[in-house]
């Protein structure tokens, strides 16, 4: 297993000095980045577990500084209008003003835009003018559990994210014996500012779920293994770079690069709705 690490450590260093002459594939990318995770000691809550992943090696980074929608939006580098054809589907056109490329990842809710999320990662060109984005309404799970018990784990949520490790490039989240998601950055960084969304997401995932003994180390990197194992397959992407698309049985998963370099990685479980939203008061 070592030297099949060391080779695609090669593999990687090899082809990100000679890119233009020998282009990894989506699949070898993916198992480079993969094979290079190390995963750490999970923060727990209940029937929450989630570890942090962090590269051996310093990941290799876009040569086009990247910047989230969030940043972009405070800096008034972005807007956004929603535009809808005859059959009533939505895109969101973008304006932006950043020198910065733009990362939107898929699922993102897209400020003011009224509850729309981004269908797919979208890595925004520096001054892109009328890029559209495929979106989708945010899906909301009211009644998948009480009032008091969400805000059990957003108390939860707090206390674990005053230990979360701040040197790790993703986190990979799971609710009893089950992977339900997987985010990885190019950066620290990067990671931090998608962090407080990653994690509530992951607090209102854990309410499906009733509290029992959590996954351990092993199953995490079990499961990074299976990942790096699906059939990747490459797809036209809507802004810069290229994507890279992977599924199995129970799991779907994208990856975003820009010249070799991974911009984003992403993995949710199938099979069970997620909880996006906090559950409704309940009314007596």
């Amino acid at each position: 297993m070592q030297n099949r690490i060391s080779l695609l450590f090669a593999l990687g260093t090899c082809c990100a000095s000679t890119a233009v002459a020998a282009p990894l594939t989506a699949a070898d990318l993916v198992a480079v980045l993969m094979a290079g995770l190390s995963v750490g000691e999970p923060l727990r809550a209940g029937s929450l577990s989630i570890f942090p992943l962090a590269a051996r090696d310093p990941l290799r980074e876009p040569a086009t500084r990247v910047v989230t929608v969030g940043e972009a939006v405070e800096r008034a580098w972005l807007t956004l209008r929603v535009s809808r054809d005859d059959s009533a589907a939505a895109t969101v056109l973008l304006q932006s003003w950043a020198d910065a490329a733009i990362l939107i990842t898929a699922g993102e809710e897209l400020p003011g835009c009224g509850g729309l999320v981004a269908a797919r990662d979208v890595l925004v060109s520096p001054g892109a003018r009328g890029l559209g984005v495929p979106v989708t309404p945010a899906p909301t799970f009211a009644g998948s559990g009480d009032e008091r018990s969400w805000q059990r784990r957003v108390h939860a949520l707090e206390a674990i994210a005053s230990g979360f490790s701040f040197g790790c490039e993703g986190v990979l989240v799971a609710v009893g014996a089950r992977v339900v998601r997987v985010e990885l950055f190019p950066s620290a960084w990067l990671l931090s500012r998608a962090r407080a969304d990653v994690l509530r997401t992951a607090a209102f995932e854990a309410l499906v779920c009733p509290d029992r003994e959590g996954m351990d180390r092993e199953g995490a990197e079990r499961f990074l293994h299976d990942l790096s194992s699906l059939p990747w397959t490459r797809r036209e992407p809507v802004g810069l770079g290229f994507e890279a698309k992977g599924s199995g049985p129970g799991v779907s998963a994208g990856a975003l690069f820009l010249g070799g370099a991974l911009v984003h990685l992403s993995a949710v479980a199938r099979g069970e709705p997620l909880l996006l939203a906090p559950p409704e008061p309940a009314h007596p």
